[in-house]
């Protein structure tokens, strides 16, 4: 596994609502305004694009930001370098082989981190809440509202069940790019991973994904965990 320039502990940590410089959205608790939800309005997939993503926002990882933007920097840098130099890289050594591997020096690395890590916390909710309304979308209307009492630590004690995308059009799980005109694309479940618990991982990490359930579509975090790699 190659070295990363990232994260540090602290960061994994802190939500959109409670990281440095972030503004006051609501709190880290399940929002009482919207009242109690019913088993019929679940099933009736009853929650507005805008309840959900107000609800969901204070539980996501501020590191997802950094992260999601970091690999999209990453994946550019590569591709640039592609076009400037040529493939043979058997005389490199380990620093050489580390920039054409992730497509910037370890330094330049830990500069973007930082830039990104300093931009405006406006920016990042924006760009949040961007990207939750594409999980609206992509998400079964009929589990909406579970998902949302998933993440929000409001089951009480009903466990979580599966939470289905609705397939692509092989019927497999769905793929979504996290910034605008950026031709990176994450396995919802994968995303999920990165945006509610905060592990820092790849779009190209779906092999590591194992699940609780037999449904391949299901992208709830509850039934989700990583296959550990050996080194």
């Amino acid at each position: 596994m190659s070295h990363q320039a990232f994260p540090y502990p602290a960061l994994l940590q802190d939500n959109f609502v409670n990281g440095p410089n972030s503004s006051s959205v609501g709190s880290g608790r399940a929002s009482s305004s919207y009242g109690a939800h019913t088993q019929s309005m679940e099933d009736a997939g009853g929650i507005s694009q805008k309840e959900f993503t107000d609800r969901l926002l204070p539980f996501m990882k501020l590191v997802s930001y950094t992260w999601t933007r970091l690999q999209a920097e990453k994946k550019e840098a590569r591709r640039s370098e592609k076009t400037e130099r040529k493939d043979d890289r058997s005389d490199t050594d380990g620093y050489e082989r580390y920039k054409d591997r992730n497509g910037m020096s370890i330094e330049a690395e830990r500069a973007t981190r930082l830039e990104i890590d300093n931009e405006d916390i406006t920016k990042k909710k924006d760009w949040a809440n961007r990207l939750l309304n594409k999980l609206w979308k992509d998400i079964a209307p009929q589990d909406r509202e579970h998902f949302v009492r998933s993440m929000t630590n409001s089951l009480g004690t009903e466990r979580p069940r599966c939470v289905l995308t609705i397939g692509d059009h092989t019927s497999k799980m769905r793929r979504i790019d996290c910034f605008r005109q950026s031709n990176k694309v994450w396995r919802l479940d994968l995303i999920c991973m990165v945006l509610f618990r905060g592990l820092p991982l790849e779009s190209t990490d779906a092999e590591r994904l194992g699940k609780h359930c037999n449904k391949e579509i299901c992208l709830q975090p509850h039934h989700i965990y990583l296959n550990v790699r050996e080194f």
